[in-house]
């Protein structure tokens, strides 16, 4: 399964990633799941699950 998705999209998507990143504890996940009135995911659009691993360094 891929991402496919405009600019907004990626945008979007990118600023949901680092505000959870940012305010997550190391054991944490994300779920981007589609529900009614989604800003950006159509209905039939599956599932991403983003999780932290305190084994990564970060690159910034």
């Amino acid at each position: 399964m891929g991402l496919r998705g405009g600019p907004e999209f990626f945008a979007l998507l990118a600023g949901n990633i680092e505000g959870f990143a940012a305010a997550a504890d190391q054991d944490d996940h994300l779920h981007v799941d589609y529900f009614p009135d989604h800003d950006c995911l159509a209905e039939g659009s599956g599932s991403v699950v983003v999780a932290l691993d305190g084994d990564v360094i970060p690159t910034s």
